[in-house]
């Protein structure tokens, strides 16, 4: 994501290199989602994906994708 560390909106941007069911989450390091910013069926493509983590308390974050195939999981870091 960009910027990281994060005070209010930030972006990923990711490429899907088939369709399918996508999801997009937000979770704590803790492992409850606090945000689903995709959930549905994508093309194969590149996106960007924008929202306000300012919602979000300070903290360490992980965002999930997940494809038919695919599994990344990346860390976000909320400063305010």
């Amino acid at each position: 994501n960009r910027p990281n560390p994060v005070t209010w909106e930030t972006e990923i941007e990711y490429e899907l290199i088939e369709g399918g069911q996508t999801k997009l989450s937000v979770v704590s390091t803790l492992g409850q989602e606090v945000l689903r910013l995709v959930d549905g069926v994508s093309r194969r493509g590149r996106y960007v994906v924008r929202f306000n983590a300012g919602v979000l308390p300070s903290g360490t974050y992980l965002y999930i994708l997940e494809t038919p195939t695919q599994r990344l999981t990346r860390m976000m870091n909320v400063a305010k």
